[in-house]
């Protein structure tokens, strides 16, 4: 969500400085942010369930000790382990580099260069004087296909993220 926000943000701003217009956001750029809303609100969720069974398994374990019963301790959650460096702390989970984690990175980085250099190659072409219509075209359209690639993507990373922690 937060890369694509910023980059949305970036092009919206550059599109009012280059021609002193406020332009309007296609259909697509907002679903787009839909995308990584929905994205990050899933994955909240899941660390939120993840954080309230960790919490009831550390306190069954705790009343198994006291009735003299040996419970294994759970062990701590993905995202508590040592820091092994922001790219491999984005792409991995406990067991190493996540197909999911990597391909939803990559789609991301390519359709988001892609949306980088369009609006760059536009906003070059305006100026105060450009039509409202043309001011709103300099945001690139992304196709529905594409669209549907971007949330089968995040779809499979927060699918996948449910077993993380398990």
């Amino acid at each position: 969500m937060l890369w694509w926000t910023f980059i949305v943000l970036a092009v919206f701003i550059s599109i009012i400085m280059a021609s002193g217009q406020i332009p309007t956001f296609n259909p697509s750029t907002l679903k787009l942010l839909g995308i990584g809303v929905l994205t990050t609100a899933a994955a909240r969720i899941i660390d939120i369930s993840d954080d309230e069974k960790f919490k009831t398994d550390v306190a069954a374990a705790a009343t198994q000790a006291l009735q003299g019963n040996a419970a294994p301790i759970p062990t701590t959650l993905s995202r508590d382990q040592k820091s092994q460096g922001f790219w491999l702390d984005i792409l991995s989970d406990k067991s190493g580099v996540s197909i999911h984690r990597l391909q939803a990175f990559i789609f991301n980085l390519v359709f988001g260069g892609w949306f980088i250099y369009k609006s760059i190659v536009s906003i070059t072409a305006a100026s105060t004087k450009t039509l409202a219509t043309n001011i709103d075209k300099i945001i690139p359209d992304i196709k529905d296909n594409n669209l549907i690639l971007l949330g089968i993507s995040a779809g499979t990373y927060v699918a996948l993220k449910i077993g993380e922690n398990k």
